[in-house]
């Protein structure tokens, strides 16, 4: 309604409900002329509402014209042609006239403000977007709005927003699914066992694809190739990849280790870079323990779903003797080697730099290990300086200058307990040195940043001790390391298992034994990693500042600057308490840096939660560190996870 008709209807309204009242009370006071006067004005008045009512309908009329007869008939048949419409605002954003794109329910809106028909519509006031998509009797239209203008124009997408989602559903997905351990568990049995194992894990998958819609098939003994489109994968992103529970709870029931590992890629119409991507997926999911999946786009970062399993222990040690060769290989064919460890060094990187630093010098190889960059933790430091004449003289510390200078042509250097810039010591050798090797027990992150030669990341090993240790048996000429040096190694493994607690398995207490035939001497590890009085007091402060979340998890946090191994031996105390199944620790571990430490029992993945802030580490034991937030920034994020993994877990159990 025209809004200066509206202001005078409401003033006569307003006089003949007036008008009405005084006459019907009149009936009982007033004589019979007074009530044929007041009768008159009552009609009057009536008449000329009605008359205005008729005006305001008439104007209304009269504006909603037709753009024929706006811009002439060939200027309509264009707009019509492109399905594009116009609708016009007053200053204060109410519709006063439409074109004839809507169907005519659309100008009741007319008279109305412009947000009430489409909410959307208040993001281009505001200025936020330059677009909107809104939907209106089941047809799509895209607005915009001309300039600062009273004027928004319309275009039916409908078909091309139908024709863009179907292009994006039907875009090729390439996967491939792998059973983990598969092998290894089947190598030994019969054909009878063989053929269960068979009917109770691949066949599962077999219908699973196939009642998706899923194109499937087998290519090796243990893996097979998946061929499905973008509108399948996101249905199975919405079942959380079933398939791998599925598999694990069989094998279980079977008392077999398998499980899936899968990798998708996506994201682009090359198939050639569609099957790099889902190799080079399969691969980080291994590299991560198995059990999980990963997903590489063309656009996106890489993504991690499922992981509800620690890595499992490899029986065979076939691996562990090829890489022996192949770091024997390496070696020799290089002019120098250069070990690189992880900003503030701890007791397993630096034994391991050493445990290695023997294998290259027992090829007659010069060695360097980067230590004097990037920080060491306190109670190695103090190790070191303790002994630093010993090692000194069976070992050439450098900071990463005098790497640079060390650099040749044929150089190898290789990072021990770490595989990302983030967290070496040595990030300008990396980038000059012609080959990098990476020897690494810590699940893989999302891709190198780097190009290796070759890449030793074992998840399943308790610690880059483990590793390095199991490679001394493997070397032709006989590696001899001092009673100092065995001791270093086996305190970094005692510090990783959290004294033998966690992440061990047969191989790690065969590691350690190995050391001890090499001198390791427990007692003296023991006497690294005492602790004081002030630290002891610390420990006491930070764990009784610990909050209960759910009953089963722990978030520990002090405002002080704390070293980083007290924070990791708290979250490892609180796992101690009972109905404990995860702890979270926090706290700054320099002026201007703040450390997470995350354990778990093995129910809760706290590697994943982790990653989500951009750390990473174990199914059981991770961590995080950021130079940007404080110590309560990085508590209420946590929370808010464990918050989302909650209701997550609930809606879980609901639609079971």
């Amino acid at each position: 309604m025209n809004e200066r008709f509206e202001k005078y209807i409401n003033i006569l309204i307003a006089f003949f409900v007036v008008e009405l009242v005084v006459l019907i009370i009149g009936f009982r006071f007033f004589d019979e002329f007074l009530l044929i006067v007041q009768t008159l004005f009552l009609v009057i008045n009536g008449v000329i509402i009605l008359i205005m009512l008729f005006l305001s309908y008439f104007e209304q009329k009269r504006r909603t014209v037709s753009i024929q007869q706006v811009l002439g008939k060939e200027a309509k048949e264009a707009l019509s042609f492109g399905e594009i419409g116009l609708v016009t605002v007053d200053e204060n954003y109410i519709i006063t006239w439409m074109s004839s794109l809507f169907d005519g329910s659309a100008s009741r809106f007319i008279g109305e403000k412009i947000s009430s028909w489409i909410p959307e519509v208040s993001q281009l006031i505001r200025g936020s977007t330059e677009e909107v998509l809104f939907e209106f009797k089941n047809r799509i239209y895209k607005v915009v709005r001309h300039k600062e203008g009273q004027t928004f124009f319309f275009k039916d997408v409908t078909r091309q927003e139908i024709s863009t989602k179907n292009y994006e559903n039907n875009k090729v997905v390439l996967g491939l699914v792998h059973f983990d351990n598969y092998e290894e568990e089947t190598q030994y049995e019969d054909e009878q066992q063989t053929q269960i194992i068979d009917t109770q894990l691949r066949q599962p998958v077999v219908k699973w694809a196939k009642d998706r819609g899923i194109f499937l098939r087998r290519i090796r003994t243990d893996r097979y190739l998946l061929v499905l489109n973008e509108e399948i994968f996101s249905r199975l992103i919405k079942e959380d990849f079933e398939i791998l529970n599925q598999t694990r709870k069989s094998a279980e029931a079977l008392d077999l280790s398998i499980t899936l590992s899968m990798g998708f890629g996506k994201g682009t119409k090359d198939f050639a870079k569609l099957e790099e991507f889902c190799n080079q997926a399969l691969e980080l999911t291994q590299g991560r323990g198995g059990d999980q999946v990963a997903v590489k786009s063309a656009t996106e970062e890489v993504k991690y779903y499922g992981s509800g399993s620690q890595a499992q222990e490899k029986g065979s040690k076939v691996r562990a003797r090829v890489m022996a060769n192949a770091i024997k290989d390496m070696v020799l064919n290089s002019e120098n080697v250069i070990i690189i460890g992880n900003k503030v060094m701890d007791f397993d990187c630096f034994g391991a730099a050493l445990g290695l630093s023997k294998i290259i010098q027992s090829y007659g190889k010069h060695v360097s290990i980067i230590t004097k960059s990037g920080g060491i933790e306190e109670k190695l430091a103090k190790t070191v300086a303790d002994n630093y004449d010993e090692l000194s003289s069976n070992h050439h510390f450098v900071d990463e200058d005098e790497a640079l200078s060390l650099v040749k042509p044929s150089t190898l250097s290789i990072l021990v307990d770490h595989h990302n810039y983030s967290q070496t010591n040595g990030k300008e050798v990396i980038k000059v040195v012609g080959k990098v090797a990476v020897i690494d027990h810590h699940r893989r992150t999302s891709a190198f940043e780097f190009d290796p030669i070759l890449s030793y990341i074992e998840t399943s090993c308790s610690s880059s001790c483990e590793m390095i240790s199991e490679l001394f048996l493997y070397q032709k000429k006989t590696v001899e390391l001092s009673l100092l040096e065995s001791t270093i190694l086996f305190t970094g493994i005692v510090i990783d298992t959290n004294h033998f607690r966690t992440r061990t398995g047969s191989r790690t207490f065969e590691a350690v034994a190995n050391l001890k035939k090499l001198g390791a001497d427990p007692q003296l590890s023991d006497s690294f990693l005492k602790e004081t009085y002030e630290e002891f007091e610390l420990k006491s402060d930070i764990e009784s500042s610990a909050i209960r979340f759910n009953n089963y998890i722990l978030i520990a946090y002090d405002k002080r600057p704390v070293n980083r191994t007290i924070v990791s031996q708290v979250a490892d105390q609180t796992l101690k308490i009972a109905d404990i199944e995860a702890s979270f620790v926090i706290a700054p571990i320099t002026n201007d840096r703040v450390g997470v430490s995350a354990r778990s029992n093995g129910t809760v993945n706290v590697q994943r939660i982790m990653e989500e802030l951009g750390g990473g580490g174990h199914f059981n034991a991770a961590a995080y560190q950021s130079d940007t937030e404080s110590v309560l920034q990085l508590y209420e994020k946590i929370y808010d996870i464990l918050n989302k993994e909650s209701e997550k877990q609930n809606e879980s159990n609901t639609t079971q």
